[in-house]
């Protein structure tokens, strides 16, 4: 069953906020996603250096033999990337300093609206020519919004979200506040878990594409027995945004909504499905501009 959905939303800056408490929206509790914030000099450890308006890294990009951008006896490239409040520039770079680890991808949300930057440009429009019948795992393999842990930076005007992969080099390099709660695996799910089921009725939560880079996300699920569903869209602190669908009725079987998210900033945001019995599946979706 295909069932149409709109979102009208304001194009303002939807924040994303991390806390130790399950936050409640409405009639729904929605388990948050953790995100690691970090101040300038705790950005620095990640070889990010931040200033009032920017903020910027380096990252190294392993080059085939055949890349038409190789060098001889050069199999690295080494960029220098600057983010600012409207757009992120690329450049080449000759430094040698900076970490091994790199954020996969970065979104940058201001006031208006958001700019993403991919690490992997092919990745980027393989996303781009994705329609929304494309199995998340065919589109990009790691700017999925499965396993990565987002890091946050407030700048002046704008807030950065840089995306890693949670790698042994990477969490060596944060605060201890963080770095303590990596060593504990159930503590490291808040932080990396991409979906969350109660046991109950809702199963398979998908959301296609993910990250959703145009305007449209098909939002997918199967019912094991007749329930009346709420459908939610929250920012990662669990705060609510959107309710999609309220107290509506559902018979056993396999739901397709199409959602049109045109008007959300990029980001990350959790997709909920919760029914008159308390049961719920929670998903995480990157929107990417």
């Amino acid at each position: 069953m295909k069932i149409s959905v709109n979102l009208y939303l304001t194009a303002f800056v939807l924040l994303m906020f991390s806390g130790l408490s399950i936050v409640s929206a409405g009639k729904t509790t929605v388990p948050h996603f953790k995100t690691v914030n970090l101040n300038a000099k705790e950005a620095a450890k990640l070889g990010i250096k931040v200033k009032k308006n920017k903020l910027s890294y380096i990252e190294r990009i392993k080059i085939k033999a055949d890349d038409n951008n190789a060098v001889a006896g050069n199999p690295v490239k080494v960029r220098k990337i600057s983010v600012r409040k409207g757009f992120v520039n690329v450049m080449n770079s000759k430094k040698t300093d900076g970490k091994k680890f790199a954020p996969r991808f970065v979104v940058s949300n201001f006031e208006g609206g958001s700019s993403t930057y991919f690490r992997d440009l092919k990745d980027y429009r393989i996303l781009k020519n994705s329609d929304n019948n494309l199995e998340t795992s065919k589109t990009n393999t790691y700017a999925e919004a499965n396993e990565l842990v987002c890091v946050i930076i407030q700048l002046k005007k704008n807030k950065v979200a840089l995306w890693y992969e949670p790698t042994a080099e990477f969490i060596k390099e944060l605060p201890d506040r963080y770095r303590n709660e990596f060593k504990d695996e159930n503590t490291n799910n808040a932080y990396t878990d991409s979906h969350r089921e109660t046991s109950g009725a809702v199963i398979d939560l998908k959301v296609s594409p993910n990250p959703v880079t145009g305007t449209n996300a098909e939002i997918s699920f199967k019912i094991t027995e007749k329930r009346n569903l709420k459908i939610s869209i929250h920012d990662i602190s669990g705060r609510l945004i959107m309710t999609l669908a309220e107290n509506d009725f559902h018979y056993k079987g396999e739901y397709n909504i199409d959602a049109n998210l045109s008007d959300l900033p990029g980001g990350m945001y959790l997709i909920a499905i919760t029914t008159d019995k308390g049961e719920q599946a929670v998903s995480r979706v990157i929107v990417a501009r």
